[in-house]
């Protein structure tokens, strides 16, 4: 058993992102830190899902949480933080995916299911994975967007909301547009596997 490890539970205390911005407005470096830790993997699967490709969402991310914390005052909901800094990342993300289309430079999606072991699991996953990149790059960057903040993310509409200034029927309507375009690509695609 690893040094690190315990045969004693420790109690569990997470600190509210609220606690962790209000130490943080007071000067203190390390509970900003906390916050992107907490935070970084999902901001950074967003992005990746969203379409821009490893190097660029690594540095989106960096780039969200630098100018957050500039901003950090100007925060109004500090319980909210997740959210506030979600849609920080989302408007460089899409600035940034905006600059690529212009250019004419494909995009990458993040593979959404991990590949499991055994040769016939794999080579499912694999194609299915490819099927579901396929079917995000054809869907329209806000059907996407809802897509993913929903099912890759676990927001709740009213956090996707908060997030991207739409209505939660407006959401709840791209959400489920996204999903029958899926449904439709996947029942195209397994028609070629056949």
């Amino acid at each position: 058993m690893p040094a690190s490890w315990s045969s004693t539970p420790r109690p569990v205390t997470t600190i509210s992102d609220g606690a962790l911005v209000r130490r943080a407005l007071a000067g203190d470096t390390e509970s900003y830190g906390t916050l992107v830790r907490r935070h970084q993997e999902g901001l950074f699967r967003y992005a990746r899902g969203l379409g821009v490709p490893r190097e660029p969402a690594q540095d989106l991310v960096q780039d969200a949480f630098i100018k957050a914390y500039r901003n950090l005052a100007t925060c109004e909901d500090p319980n909210r933080f997740e959210v506030w800094v979600f849609r920080i990342l989302r408007n460089g993300a899409l600035d940034f995916l905006k600059d690529i289309r212009r250019r004419g430079v494909s995009v990458d999606v993040i593979p959404l299911l991990d590949p499991s072991p055994g040769p016939f699991q794999e080579t499912v996953r694999s194609e299915l994975r490819a099927d579901l990149e396929v079917g995000l790059g054809r869907l329209p960057t806000d059907l996407r967007d809802a897509f993913l903040m929903k099912h890759l993310e676990g927001l709740s509409y009213e956090e996707m909301a908060a997030t991207t200034g739409a209505s939660v029927s407006a959401l709840k309507m791209r959400v489920l547009r996204a999903r029958e375009a899926l449904r439709q690509v996947l029942a195209e695609r397994s028609l070629v596997w056949m």
